[in-house]
C-alpha cells in the first residue's frame, strides 16, 4: 500500500493520482489531508462516490479529524460526485471543470489560503465513461490546479480499475502513487503558473509517467497567448526541472512553434541546458538563457 504519509508532501497546484487499495488505507490518509488542510487554513471538498458523504465525515472523525466546526462553517464538505454528470446521467467534462474553477474562485473569495479537492473516481469504473475520456479530463484540470490556488488529489482504486488504465490517468496527472510508493515520495512534476512575467515555473522531472499533464498545461498557456491580443512571450522557468528526457525537450519545441509570440525558457541545470541547446538553434519561436534566475 501507498504510505499514508505521501499525502503530506502535496501542496497548492499539485494534481495527483493516489491510488489505494482498501477503505482503511484510503481514510487514513484522507484524514492527515484534511486535517493538514484544515490547520493551515484551506477548504476541504471530498466528492465521494463509493461513500455517502456520512460515512466519510464519521471515518475522518473516527480518525481523529475535527469535523464539526469546520463541516458547520462550510471549511469542510463532504458531497456526492453527482457533478460529474448532466441530468440525462452522460458524464460531462466541461461541467465537473466548471465546478471546480467556481469552487476554487468561491474559496478564494470566501478568504481561504487555497482549496483541497478529493475526488473518489469510483464513478468513473462504474458508468459508460471510456478511459480515454477521463484521462482527457484529467489533462485538462492540470491547467486549473497550476494556477497555484489549489490541490487536487484524485483517489483511484487499485481493484476497480484495470493497471491499464491507471497508468493511462496517471500520465495525465503531474504524479502518481503506487502499492509500493513509500514516505519520501513526492509529485515527480510540478508546473505552476508565474504572473511577472507571465509563464510557467517547473519543479522536478518530465518523463514518460507524466507527458500528458506536462503537454496539457503547455497547450493551455499557449491557448492564452493565442487570445491575449497584445501577447508577450511564454517565460518558462525550468530552473528547477532535474531531468526530462527527448520526448518533453520535443513538447517545449512544439509548444513554441505554435505560440504566437513564443517561448522563452530559462535553464540553469548542465544536462537540461546541453539538450535545449542541441535543439534550440533550428527551433522556431523558442529562445533560451542559460542561468539561475527563476520566475516569479
Amino acid at each position: 500500500m501507498a504510505h499514508p504519509t505521501t499525502v503530506d508532501r502535496l501542496a497548492l497546484g499539485d494534481h495527483v493520482c493516489w491510488t489505494f487499495q482498501g477503505e482503511g488505507e484510503r481514510l487514513d490518509a484522507m484524514a492527515r489531508f484534511v486535517s493538514a488542510g484544515l490547520e493551515h487554513g484551506h477548504k476541504v471538498v471530498y466528492s465521494t462516490a463509493s461513500l455517502a458523504p456520512a460515512a466519510v465525515l464519521a471515518g475522518l472523525r473516527a480518525r481523529g479529524v475535527r469535523v464539526a466546526e469546520p463541516a458547520r462553517t462550510g471549511q469542510l464538505q463532504a458531497q456526492s460526485s453527482a457533478t460529474a454528470f448532466t441530468a440525462a446521467g452522460d458524464f460531462s467534462a466541461d461541467q465537473l471543470l466548471d465546478a471546480y474553477a467556481t469552487e476554487i474562485a468561491r474559496s478564494d473569495r470566501e478568504g481561504y489560503a487555497g482549496v483541497r479537492i478529493i475526488g473518489d473516481m469510483a464513478w468513473a469504473s462504474d458508468s459508460a465513461v471510456t478511459t480515454e475520456a477521463l484521462a482527457e479530463f484529467e489533462v485538462r484540470a492540470n491547467a486549473l490546479f497550476a494556477q497555484g490556488h489549489a490541490v487536487g488529489l484524485c483517489q483511484y482504486d487499485r481493484r476497480q480499475f484495470p493497471a491499464t488504465a491507471l497508468r493511462r490517468v496517471g500520465a495525465a496527472h503531474f504524479g502518481t502513487t503506487w502499492s509500493e510508493t513509500d514516505q519520501r515520495w513526492s509529485p515527480l512534476l510540478r508546473m505552476t503558473r508565474t504572473e511577472n512575467p507571465p509563464g510557467l515555473r517547473l519543479v522536478g522531472e518530465v518523463d514518460i509517467s507524466n507527458y500528458d499533464a506536462f503537454t496539457g498545461v503547455l497547450r493551455a498557456a499557449v491557448a492564452e497567448q493565442r487570445a491575449d491580443p497584445r501577447p508577450t512571450a511564454l517565460v518558462i522557468d525550468a530552473g528547477a526541472l532535474r531531468f526530462v528526457d527527448a520526448r518533453g525537450v520535443g513538447l517545449l519545441v512544439e509548444a513554441a512553434a505554435t505560440a504566437p509570440a513564443g517561448v522563452h525558457l530559462r535553464c540553469c541545470q548542465p544536462v537540461l541546458a546541453q539538450s535545449i541547446a542541441a535543439v534550440e538553434p533550428g527551433a522556431p519561436g523558442l529562445t533560451v538563457s542559460f542561468s539561475d534566475t527563476g520566475a516569479t
